[in-house]
């Protein structure tokens, strides 16, 4: 049995802790408006507030929305485990792999990167955003053991 593991990017854990930095502006916002600070005190705290909240999210979403995932390789099937979940699925199943291009607007500069989408019959699919070169051999390792060429 092959075990790989692998990183890729997260983005319900990214909309999770956008919304809560969200919530942060709103709340310091309504501060800082309400202070009693001249016109151009309030907007320059405002521009201040919103780029300083933007780069703090940009750092923590560095280190905390990436998420770890181990598929285990046996002769008929593997285990996709991930976090909170494990999926056990038959190579015959998986439909297709996509290897599609997006543009990754989670940094301060914007910039293309790819995600692998596998689609497994009747099922649904798994969504995989590229961190490192540890995803890209897992997903060559699946395409090797379910016969099915990575579509780009």
């Amino acid at each position: 049995m092959n075990i790989f593991c692998f990183k890729y990017k997260n983005d319900k854990l990214f909309n999770i802790i956008s919304l809560i930095f969200f919530i942060f502006f709103v709340l310091l916002l309504f501060i800082i408006l309400g202070s009693s600070n001249t016109v151009l005190t309030k907007i320059l705290f405002v521009l201040l507030t919103f780029i300083g909240i933007n780069l703090f999210l940009i750092l923590i979403s560095k280190v905390v929305c990436i998420s770890v995932g181990t598929i285990s390789f046996d002769k008929h099937s593997f285990i996709y485990e991930t976090f909170n979940n494990e999926y056990t699925i038959n190579y015959q199943e998986i439909e297709y792999i996509n290897k599609m291009n997006y543009v990754d607007n989670d940094s301060i500069i914007r910039s293309e990167n790819y995600l692998y989408k596998v689609k497994v019959k009747n099922a649904g699919y798994f969504i995989f955003k590229r961190f490192d070169d540890s995803l890209d051999n897992a997903m060559i390792e699946l395409s090797n053991r379910s016969n099915t060429k990575i579509d780009e």
